[in-house]
């Protein structure tokens, strides 16, 4: 530490003798002779008399036993007392034989105390630390017997710039086996520099910016490098904490040179070597923000440039040198007054060089002749830049971050005001049916959980939980994994309710009281009566109940209806059909979000608003709802309302790559660079992270897939972005992409156009994709939707019958069976059409895809077949008119005209449209009624 007070002192250290002597056995590697460490009359054997007196002297000088580092951070830090364990390191380096393991070498513990209180301003202070750590793929120029130095120009206590000047980097080879950091080579070569700090290990936090081979840093192998790993202290004042920040806001670069020059020569051009590296410290402006690893590339010293990037004034290395030319008087040999020699001159010699002077003037002005800019610095062979890795850390941030208090009540802020409900009144009879509802629930849980258990069992044949006795493991498992708490205080919920409303108890609740414990007999048999009556009806008797055949969900359903119907243009239907997904929905913010990500399928933004909002409003940390809304405020230009958004998604969500990413493309659009570099590194930092297996990350479009994308950061944001149509975001997030998989990277463009309705252009991406990634079945189905777009039916089926013909299709690709069913019917080829809706119906069952069959069936007079096909399509969904309509036509053919009046009654209160189907109707109750009577 630099910057000492003047008031801060050591105190000295006082040594017994014999502790001496053993430092010195230790360090001298002989034994000492004890008799000559003895004070004159001072020292009284303790086997001989009192009175005899050992003559032997003192040693002549002092015996360097070792060195050691005391820190003084723990002073700055605003303590007046510290204590620290030193061990004292000799200043050879042992061989193997001669080394000491560390619980036995010599330790030296030291007090440091200062008295009074202001000695140090607490407050807006700040500590600078500057690590130096190693230049890599060093060009052919350097060599191991040059001298390498390195300038740092940062702040001092006082607020003044200084150049903060490294010297000693060492060429190495292979890895490095000292890992600890060290203080600068002080007066002594001796003195041990080793710190407490460890270097960092690994490659993750390293800012490159400008693509650097960053395995070298890792694993440096027979590469060399010039290594100090220094690190360097400055306390800053309020003055110099705030001139670093103004300068970082003003350069967003600290100004770093690197000197090499030969041993014993001219510091010339001609035996030297300057360069220069500009330090990207943006990060450190990003609240909360405190270190920044970065890798700089180095490249030749160019005085402007370096001004211009960060403000260097004058360089340590090549000072600017004023040299001007004085006026140098004459003095007179008498002793006489100097003389000017313009005083010499004559009044015509004045004439003549005002004459002069106005020719001079008359001289074109010199050329000046620029500095050529500086040169990027390759090394190796491979002909990689040559980098130099630097460490910044400050001990507080520069700014401070905002406490989750402030983000909640901001993000409330931005949301509607909850609805008053009224009460929830429920009755005994309710009590009782909940509480044996959630008995049921928790039953087919629990044996699903088991079923897990015994795939993770049978998978892993070690006992994967230390107890060999099932049931145990089985309880184990369900602790480890939180699915015990989980159960226990949803029991407890039930059984609440269910106590209160059908054994209301308002005497005394003493223990001791008779009345009370049998009414708590009274409970306890009640419940487990009515726990043992739902277990029975779940399983038979002497039998372990088995779980319930897993079917989808209706409101699942809901949503593939209207996905589709969304994709065959049928708007209003997909409306309804995401707004009853909404209404039966038990998880209501996921229901909300997918009806807001409809809204911005069809273009509507203000209802895609309002929806996000109701689905934050019932889950404040669903994680794609807080990432639309930052979004859509983004696109509202409310920069600060959409980062109170994404703070909050990563505060609940540290570990979720996309959401970094995105927010890296959010602080990039509105020109935040040093949160765009923090948001990228912890998205790097979080790359090996699991997929989260949610519903929406593994839910494939009907259109495209996401299963050709590779586990990349932005392709995996693009794809996430595409599914909830942010397009210019998506854009932004591909063109990080184009140095990686070209085809997948087409594709995504050619989905994005097609979206947009560009469908010439989403054809372009499609085809390159095809060259560029292959056949796959992917890109022809994205082939064939374009080609139907532009009503080329015969290209169209070609790319569809490919995607039927690829061996790593998926079993379900619904709309592919969908629209090939559509080209065949209007090529005449039904009983094509037929079969694909048939097989569409297989793996994912619609109200359309049934009544496609049906109107098939009943266009070739199978009205049977009709009839079914139609009753299936009503039970997918019994508010579609054309299903009744046709049911009333299939019934009067039939002569069932009971059934056929009730099915055109459903048509009419389902409000048909279809004008000619209609027609039909009523025409054939015409002639019913003609034939009839």
């Amino acid at each position: 530490m630099d910057q000492l007070p003047a008031r801060l002192s050591q105190d000295a250290l006082a040594t017994s003798s014999e502790t001496t002597i053993n430092l010195i056995e230790v360090f001298a590697k002989r034994t000492f002779d004890r008799s000559a460490f003895v004070t004159p009359e001072c020292y009284q054997s303790p086997r001989g008399s009192k009175s005899e007196k050992s003559e032997t002297p003192f040693p002549a000088g002092p015996i360097l036993l070792g060195s050691a580092q005391l820190d003084f951070l723990p002073l700055f830090q605003g303590r007046e007392i510290f204590t620290q364990s030193l061990l004292i390191h000799k200043s050879e380096q042992p061989y193997d034989d001669d080394m000491v393991p560390v619980n036995l070498m010599p330790c030296l513990m030291v007090e440091v105390n200062i008295e009074g209180d202001g000695w140090l301003p607490r407050k807006y202070t700040n500590i600078l630390s500057v690590t130096i750590e190693s230049i890599y793929n060093l060009p052919n120029v350097m060599s191991a017997d040059m001298d390498y130095s390195v300038s740092v120009n940062i702040p001092n206590a006082h607020s003044e710039q200084e150049h903060v000047v490294i010297h000693g980097g060492t060429w190495k080879t292979g890895t490095n086996m000292c890992n600890m950091k060290l203080w600068p080579k002080g007066h002594d070569p001796e003195v041990n520099r080793e710190t407490c700090y460890r270097m960092a290990d690994t490659v993750d936090t390293i800012h490159n910016k400008i693509n650097a081979n960053l395995e070298k840093v890792a694993n440096p192998g027979s590469d060399p490098r010039v290594e100090f790993n220094v690190i360097k202290r400055n306390y800053l004042m309020e003055q110099a904490s705030r001139l670093f920040r103004k300068n970082l806001k003003d350069y967003r670069h600290l100004p770093l040179e690197v000197f090499i020059s030969r041993p014993g020569m001219p510091k010339d051009a001609a035996n030297s070597l300057h360069l220069m590296a500009n330090v990207d410290l943006s990060t450190l402006l990003y609240p909360g923000v405190s270190r920044c690893r970065a890798s700089c590339g180095l490249r030749t010293f160019h005085k402007k440039e370096i001004l211009q990037r960060t403000g260097l004034q004058s360089s340590y290395f090549a000072p600017d040198v004023n040299v001007g030319k004085c006026a140098t008087p004459v003095v007179d040999k008498k002793g006489g007054k100097a003389k000017d020699d313009k005083s010499k001159a004559s009044k015509s010699d004045k004439g003549a060089s005002s004459k002069v002077q106005d020719l001079k003037q008359l001289l074109p002005s010199p050329v000046v002749v620029e500095e050529p800019p500086s040169v990027l610095v390759y090394g190796n062979q491979q002909g990689e830049r040559t980098f130099i890795v630097v460490e910044i850390e400050l001990q507080k941030p520069l700014e401070m971050q905002r406490p989750i208090e402030d983000l909640t009540v901001d993000l409330i802020n931005l949301l509607p005001p909850r609805p008053m409900l009224s009460k929830h009144v429920i009755s005994a009879r309710l009590a009782v049916k909940q509480y044996r509802d959630g008995i049921k629930q928790l039953t087919e849980d629990i044996l699903s959980q088991h079923d897990k258990f015994l795939v993770d069992m049978a998978a892993c044949p070690c006992v994967q939980f230390g107890i060999r006795d099932t049931k145990n493991a089985f309880l184990t498992f369900l602790q480890k994994n939180g699915i015990y708490q989980t159960y226990l205080s949803s029991f407890t919920k039930i059984a609440c309710v269910a106590i209160k409303e059908k054994f209301p108890y308002v005497e005394e609740t003493n223990p001791n009281n008779k009345d009370y414990q049998n009414y708590i007999g009274e409970v306890f048999s009640s419940l487990t009566k009515e726990s043992h009556d739902m277990i029975n009806l779940l399983s038979k008797s002497g039998v372990e109940p088995k779980a319930t055949t897993i079917m989808p969900k209706e409101e699942d359903l809901f949503l593939l209806y209207g996905e589709e119907a969304c994709e065959i243009g049928a708007i209003l239907l997909a409306d309804r059909y995401f707004l009853e997904r909404v209404c039966q929905a038990k998880k209501k913010a996921t229901s909300w979000f997918d009806y807001a990500v409809f809204y911005l399928k069809t273009g509507d933004e203000e209802k895609a608003f309002e929806c996000v909002r109701r689905s934050l409003l019932e889950n404040e940390k669903f994680k794609y709802s807080l990432l639309m809304f930052a979004l859509l405020l983004c696109g509202r230009n409310k920069k600060e309302e959409a980062e109170t958004c994404f703070l909050t998604a990563m505060f609940f969500h540290p570990t979720w790559l996309e959401g970094w990413v995105t927010m890296h493309l959010f602080y990039s659009h509105i020109g935040n660079s040093e949160g765009a570099d923090l948001c990228l590194e912890m998205a790097h930092k979080y790359m090996n992270t699991p997929k989260s297996n949610d519903y929406f990350t593994n839910r494939d479009n009907l259109i495209w897939t996401t299963s050709i994308c590779p586990n990349e950061l932005f392709f995996r944001t693009a794809a996430l972005l595409i599914k909830m149509y942010f397009f210019e975001f998506a854009e932004k997030s591909l063109t990080h992409t184009k140095n990686g998989n070209r085809g997948v990277y087409h594709y995504l463009l050619g989905v994005i156009q097609y979206y947009r309705k560009n469908y010439e252009h989403a054809l372009v991406h499609a085809k390159e994709a095809e060259q560029l990634h292959g056949p796959d079945y992917a890109v022809n189905a994205l082939a064939g939707h374009c080609y139907l777009a532009l009503d080329k039916l015969a290209d169209a089926k070609n790319e569809y019958m490919g995607v039927l013909e690829s061996f790593d299709r998926p079993d379900d690709i619904h709309l592919v069976f969908v629209y090939l069913a559509l080209i065949s019917e209007r090529t005449g080829d039904k009983q094509f059409a037929k079969k694909m809706l048939l097989s569409a119906c297989k793996y994912s069952p619609t109200p359309y895809t049934w009544l496609g069959v049906g109107l098939i069936y009943y266009s070739q007079k199978d009205l049977i077949s009709a009839e079914q096909c139609l009753l299936q399509a009503n039970v997918c969904d019994n508010r579609l008119p054309e299903v009744w309509g046709y049911l009333a036509l299939i019934n009067l053919e039939l002569a069932r005209y009971s059934e056929a009046e009730l099915c055109y009654k459903q048509t009419k209160k389902n409000k048909i449209v279809n004008e000619e189907l209609v027609k039909k109707i009523e025409k054939a109750w015409t002639w019913v009624n003609k034939t009839l009577y």
